[in-house]
């Protein structure tokens, strides 16, 4: 996110930002500039998604942000109900190592997947940028290793029907920062 632009240049960019749907999104990338905090403590990746002939046409700060996606890694806790051949299909090689359940998993965290309320769904679909957050993750599973996409998401039908319909499973639930309940869905790569 910040590799060709100025500070205080991405700072006014990203404050135009908006999303009616979702305050966590709007105000990761707007207050505060918690994505640029992100950045510089190297705890998670924004990539932000504009028109490309926007970006041939004009200067920064005439540029929209269509929406954005913030990337990270996570340890992914499972509860203790969830059963040894979901662990396995997690792991890939066992549900136990020394005899011992697996707990805790590495996973791909896809943090924020926002779109500026400015543009329609049909200018911008949730899965283009699913797909994109898909294609960065890709090459760090390709370069590092790792198998499993991590998404936590508000609990609402529309969301939990979005990412099943993406190959996500619901996995368990953690509070976030803001103790609101938090639906925490996987995705295996095979």
């Amino acid at each position: 996110m910040m590799q060709n632009i100025d500070e205080s240049e991405l700072i006014k960019l990203l404050s135009k930002f908006e999303c009616d749907k979702d305050e966590d999104i709007q105000n990761f990338i707007t207050n505060k500039e918690k994505a640029i905090q992100y950045e510089r403590l190297q705890k998670a990746r924004t990539y932000i998604v504009f028109d490309e002939n926007q970006i041939k046409e004009e200067t920064i700060e005439n540029l929209d942000i269509l929406g954005y996606i913030s990337l990270a890694t996570k340890v992914l806790s499972v509860p203790d109900e969830v059963s040894n051949r979901f662990r396995k299909e997690i792991d890939g090689l066992s549900a136990k190592i020394h005899g011992q359940r697996i707990n805790e998993f590495s996973t791909y965290l896809i943090g924020q997947l926002g779109r500026n309320s400015r543009f329609k769904s049909e200018e911008l679909p949730g899965k283009v940028l699913l797909d994109y957050a898909d294609s960065v993750i890709s090459v760090a599973m390709n370069s590092v290793g790792g198998r499993a996409t991590l998404i936590e998401c508000k609990n609402d039908s529309k969301l939990i029907n979005f990412y099943s319909e993406n190959g996500f499973k619901i996995v368990g639930n953690e509070p976030d920062e803001n103790s609101e309940l938090m639906i925490q869905m996987i995705r295996i790569k095979n």
